[in-house]
């Protein structure tokens, strides 16, 4: 059984909040979206995160950025569709610009534009399928005559993955949203191909199908495709995406892969320790092992946006409260990311280590009494937010006198090491 469209809806709609940009490290956040657990909001989480979190879908690294534009109203007074810009292509590093060419050369004939990319050393952004590191990847706008798409690559090596689940199976996590169709083949030599197609919802998000090779050793390809130009936030331009499934399997089994699929290291395996709810080694599951003692933790929830991505609920003696964390991937190594943290909080403080930190208490927006404690850490390569709440989600009424976790708790956190160590 599949989602239902208003819930599946919202969550693309949290994710979305602004023209969808491709860059470096949003071609794995892209390939990954499927598979990462998503935030249960309903419309006021949604808006909230909308409206409340300036850094939603931010400038993760190359690419002109373009304020969204106002929907037009149509002739009846409805809303029309909202086209939005096309991204800038980003400069990528002589590593990803290989991953891109051999990209260029596995698709079939066609215009390519690159638009970002990875190479196997350049490091990434973390999630819970990985730790961002050793996973290069390309995203490219693909036009065969027929409209143009978005489609990107990804690849990684695994280690001990539980094949009782996607891509071996077509059975999904649980918080994990579930495709409208499915397919999982045994292929000769002990490899697995799996395709999982999310169709579009016409004013909520495009169709995205994403196909995987998993081989005998732990190597994985993934591609990614949508029926519009640059993903999420731009209008169709066909009816499906470009590739079908034979074309798919193709392109993921291709040996022009093999190269760098080899040069992972075996050291750089995705991990097989499961043991948080958010999954092994991403910002969620770091999420979780940082939190302090002496609470009891329910309500684990994930999403693709940086900023309130991943939710728990704690509960100690005095009551339950919300927690959320994100990471957004500009750092202080990126002038515009200090500017804006800076702007963010005025009265921020530079840490001996060149980081910047960040705090603030503000009032929550469940109603009387409810409280919401921020704390966030601009190290070199990201932004690590942090929010405690004293209700049940951004819109309960107040469940405890104070923010389940304090200032310094929150500080804590983002200051971990292990942020910049990913």
């Amino acid at each position: 059984m599949n989602q239902q469209p208003i819930e599946r809806g919202l969550q693309e709609l949290a994710e979305l909040a602004g023209p969808h940009q491709i860059q470096l490290n949003e071609v794995t956040r892209r390939i990954r979206r499927r598979h990462r657990a998503r935030l249960a909001a309903g419309s006021a989480t949604a808006v909230a995160l909308v409206t409340a979190c300036g850094l939603l879908l931010p400038n993760l690294a190359a690419g002109n950025s373009a304020a969204t534009p106002a929907t037009p109203a149509g002739p009846d007074g409805s809303k029309a569709e909202v086209v939005y810009p096309t991204p800038t292509p980003g400069k990528l590093s002589p590593e990803a610009q290989k991953v891109a060419d051999l990209f260029k050369r596995v698709l079939p004939p066609g215009k390519v534009i690159v638009y970002g990319g990875r190479g196997l050393h350049d490091k990434g952004l973390p999630s819970p399928l990985g730790n961002g590191l050793f996973e290069p990847s390309a995203s490219v706008q693909y036009d065969d005559g027929h409209g143009q798409a978005m489609v990107s690559v990804d690849l990684t090596r695994w280690n001990g993955p539980d094949k009782t689940k996607s891509p071996f199976t077509c059975t999904v996590g649980q918080g994990e949203p579930k495709p409208d169709h499915c397919q999982t083949e045994q292929l000769p030599g002990g490899g697995v191909f799996n395709l999982s197609e999310l169709d579009a919802s016409k004013g909520l998000w495009n169709a995205e199908w994403t196909a995987t090779y998993a081989a005998p050793d732990g190597t994985r390809v993934v591609i990614q495709e949508d029926n519009a130009p640059s993903g999420k936030g731009t209008a169709a331009t066909r009816d499906e995406p470009p590739f079908d499934a034979a074309q798919l399997k193709q392109m993921v089994t291709s040996p022009l892969w093999h190269a760098q699929l080899a040069a992972i290291p075996a050291t750089g395996s995705q991990s097989k320790d499961t043991n948080t709810p958010f999954g092994p080694d991403g910002i969620g599951a770091i999420f979780y092992r940082l939190i302090p003692a002496g609470f009891t933790r329910s309500g684990f929830a994930g999403a693709d946006t940086p900023v309130l991505g991943n939710t728990m609920v704690l509960a100690d003696s005095h009551g339950k409260g919300s927690v959320y964390n994100g990471e957004d991937a500009r750092g202080t190594s990126d002038p515009g990311a200090t500017t804006q943290f800076r702007k963010d909080y005025p009265h921020a403080v530079k840490l001996p280590n060149g980081d910047w930190l960040g705090t603030k208490k503000v009032a929550g927006k469940g109603g009387k009494g409810t409280e919401q404690n921020w704390a966030e850490v601009l190290h070199r390569h990201g932004r690590v937010t942090v929010v405690a709440l004293n209700s049940v989600g951004e819109n309960g009424p107040r469940t405890r006198p104070t923010p389940v976790l304090t200032i310094a708790q929150l500080t804590a956190i983002a200051e971990s090491a292990t942020w910049v160590n990913l």
